[in-house]
């Protein structure tokens, strides 16, 4: 069951992916005097259609004034900001397989980034992430960025820090841990930018995480012994830029 889930989000973010050009419905009424009105037809009768511009403005129109009315399909209206600070916030899930003791950690991240031009930007990481204890990821990261159409763009993203323990791992029957002491992570990823209002956009993210946890445990026979947990995961991500 979770290597189906996996295959499903993997499915479902490659096509949204490949649709690199995000569209909106867009109505048109052609006027008899060969004016254009754009926006939302609200209603469309024998007698008369009403539409709502683009501004917020409900218009009616006489049928007998209207040539034709179309449905055009055009580019998602939006805008992403070229330089400055961006935040990037996110929610999703670290996915491994069936073998793995965690299948899922749920994370957390913020990334504070100053972009310097329209294709690179850099920052800091931050977060909460739920492995057998809560952990907090604290790092850089780096951003390479490919600019579509004007409107969204294609990154790709690099980073790498520290998971910090936010408290200690729970002791079992088998042995007591002693010591919590978490561990390196490193993460690459690939995701698209879409834009919607002008100072919010949305991203998804798709990539590699690698992390570390360290421990140390009392065993009764040799004492104080050290532990690492390796977690080699899928990482899926969507979010908020905001600007």
């Amino acid at each position: 069951m979770p290597n189906q889930n996996i295959r499903l989000l993997l499915v479902s973010f490659f096509f949204i992916i490949s649709a690199s050009v995000f569209t909106q419905t867009t109505d048109v009424l052609y006027l008899k005097n060969g004016s254009q009105i754009k926006g939302k037809v609200l209603e469309q009768t024998e007698e008369k259609t009403s539409i709502e511009t683009c501004c917020g403005s409900i218009l009616v129109y006489e049928a007998n004034t209207i040539e034709k009315v179309e449905t055009l399909n055009t580019p998602l209206a939006g805008y992403i900001k070229k330089s400055g600070y961006f935040n990037y916030t996110s929610m999703g899930m670290l996915m491994g397989s069936e073998e793995n003791d965690k299948r899922s950690i749920f994370s957390v991240l913020m990334e504070h980034h100053y972009q310097i031009n329209p294709f690179l930007s850099f920052g800091g990481i931050m977060g909460i992430e739920y492995y057998n204890e809560s952990v907090a990821p604290l790092g850089g990261v780096v951003k390479m960025l490919l600019p579509m159409n004007g409107k969204s763009s294609l990154f790709i993203g690099i980073s790498g820090g520290y998971l910090m323990p936010l408290e200690d791992a729970k002791t079992n029957d088998y042995f007591e841990v002693t010591d919590t002491k978490g561990g390196p992570f490193a993460n690459t990823e690939i995701g698209i930018i879409i834009p919607s209002e002008k100072s919010v956009n949305m991203y998804l993210a798709l990539g590699y995480r690698y992390n570390e946890l360290n421990y140390v445990r009392k065993d009764w026979y040799y004492g104080d012994v050290e532990r690492k947990i390796t977690y080699n995961r899928l990482s899926i991500k969507i979010g908020m830029v905001l600007h």
